[in-house]
């Protein structure tokens, strides 16, 4: 199956309801099965119900868990059976049919799909399913991106030769799955998750709070060809801003300083002319810091 499919199956898993609030087990198993496939504590599709494994829900339980909601991993171990990538093996003298919860004595363990295993095992692609696996609690989520199949041509109308030999450039990486490069392109593209990271973190401009997204651009803070594969999908290294604001970011007439405040190039002649003025500011957190002292140092013209 490709990774297509899985991202659709995970942004639609069948989710118990209570006063409108979705019950957070199966995200929350699925989260703390590919933290330890990463961890290399889950070394093949077979998994079992095991005390690495219940901690690891427990954790990420403890962060969503609303209302009535308890603590019990076995619950989405027996129930993810109805969603297509997650098999029960019974104990012999049970089955699917006569079996209607997790029992020890009835489930040996469960087993992943081969090709959702080997998508776990890629760090840049488990970005991607947890990001879908967060879509289950969103009003609005846009399935149309993950189901986009790529063309690996020229921008037509963009500059972009500069963009075009970063797409080759990913392309012709041997170390990329066919299925990472896809997601890095389509990042470098400004479209699918990374697009839709900066959409839910900003709510609009990052600068002005302008909300129409027709009319925001997804750029990088550190730039695309500086930055290592994590970096280039990672939400805290973008900026959702206006044309001309991305136009002077990306050649460093503008840039920010550590409180979120806009430095003016003195290259910039009369700035206010294209809407960028001194009072400009954006909220930052933590995790931007350190993405924009690269720019401040490499990319901004002072």
């Amino acid at each position: 199956m490709t990774l297509n499919h899985y991202l659709s199956r995970f942004q639609n898993l069948s989710m118990n309801q209570t006063n409108g609030s979705k019950s957070p087990h199966k995200v929350c198993l699925l989260l703390a099965v590919m933290d330890l496939i990463q961890d290399k504590v889950i070394c093949s599709p077979e998994i079992k119900l095991n005390d690495a494994l219940k901690a690891r829900f427990t954790h990420h339980f403890n962060q969503r868990a609303q209302g009535r909601d308890r603590d019990t991993p076995e619950n989405p171990f027996f129930h993810l059976r109805s969603e297509g990538f997650w098999h029960l093996d019974y104990r012999e003298g049970y089955d699917k049919d006569t079996t209607k919860r997790y029992s020890a004595k009835a489930i040996e363990r469960a087993h992943l799909d081969s090709a959702l295993f080997e998508h776990m095992q890629s760090k840049l692609v488990v970005d991607e399913l947890k990001e879908a696996l967060e879509g289950n609690f969103a009003e609005c989520i846009d399935n149309q991106v993950a189901m986009t199949k790529l063309d690996y041509q020229k921008p037509g109308g963009v500059a972009h030769d500069v963009i075009f030999n970063d797409i080759q450039a990913v392309m012709d990486d041997p170390s990329l799955t066919s299925t990472e490069k896809s997601i890095l392109v389509k990042s470098r593209l400004g479209q699918d998750q990374f697009r839709s990271k900066l959409i839910k973190l900003w709510q609009g401009c990052s600068v002005t709070g302008y909300p129409a997204q027709s009319m925001l651009i997804a750029s990088h803070i550190k730039p695309w060809r500086a930055s290592n594969n994590q970096e280039r999908l990672d939400k805290f290294n973008g900026l959702l801003l206006l044309p001309s604001l991305d136009k002077a970011f990306d050649q460093g007439f503008i840039s920010f300083n550590t409180s979120g405040q806009v430095l003016i190039s003195s290259s910039l002649e009369h700035p206010n002319v294209i809407g960028i003025e001194e009072s400009m500011k954006i909220r930052l957190a933590q995790s931007h810091h350190n993405y924009l002292a690269y720019h401040r140092s490499e990319v901004f013209k002072g």
